[in-house]
């Protein structure tokens, strides 16, 4: 049976889990606060899929939760760091 996720609860705990989405969504950010940064360390701390991995971080941005920061050029090359939104989850 499918989850009809946390729409219209009024609670603080369901809007932190719609916020962060899965279970993968809350390793990623357990990675980030233990200070992991970069793609390649996100994906083989968990052992998420490149494609699962990127829709997650996608989603938590959108969420206000990291940001991504470029700290390389040719090729682009982005580091994923907490915003203070989600330094309190």
């Amino acid at each position: 049976m499918r989850s009809k996720g946390f729409e219209g609860m009024a609670c603080s705990i369901a809007s932190v889990l719609g916020a962060i989405g899965d279970r993968w969504g809350a390793l990623v950010l357990r990675d980030l606060h233990l200070g992991l940064r970069r793609f390649d360390d996100l994906r083989q701390s968990t052992g998420i899929t490149n494609a699962t991995l990127s829709d997650r971080l996608k989603a938590l941005e959108l969420n206000g939760l990291i940001e991504r920061q470029q700290y390389q050029s040719r090729p682009d090359r982005f580091e994923y760091v907490l915003t203070p939104r989600g330094q309190d989850t």
